[in-house]
């Protein structure tokens, strides 16, 4: 059997690349189908995924945005008393990847951009409720 991301030699033996032991990536998402599963559910979500980045991309929506909509929504959540990981949660994306937004500098041309669903994953969480006033003593 081959290493990893290597072809086979046999045009018999199909060339299949495998999930990591640790992803986080399961059935029914679009991306366990890019690792060669061939279950409905994940080939149904693939299919979904790729005629959603195809009605994009005719509508002109890049795939990729500037980060400073989402990073400045993000540093008002944090000002509202939520930490880095109660976004990533309410998000559903990686602590990671919402520290490094935090991190982001006022408007300049060293921001790299992120991915659109990244964006609208952080620009969708609501502002947290108010904390009501202490009662009175």
């Amino acid at each position: 059997m081959p290493p990893l991301g290597e072809q086979s030699a046999s045009p018999a033996v199909p060339f299949v690349q495998r999930r990591p032991r640790r992803s986080s990536v399961r059935h029914g998402q679009a991306s366990c189908a890019d690792y060669g599963c061939t279950r409905p559910e994940c080939r149904r979500a693939a299919s979904r995924a790729r005629r959603r980045r195809d009605q994009d991309r005719l509508r002109g929506l890049s795939a990729r945005v500037a980060p400073q909509a989402a990073a400045r929504w993000a540093g008002r959540l944090r000002e509202q008393g939520m930490s880095a990981q109660d976004i990533a949660d309410r998000a559903g994306l990686s602590v990671t990847l919402v520290r490094r937004l935090l991190r982001t500098p006022a408007p300049s041309l060293t921001a790299r951009d992120i991915a659109r669903t990244t964006a609208d994953a952080v620009l969708g969480i609501p502002s947290p409720p108010a904390a009501p006033p202490p009662p009175p003593a």
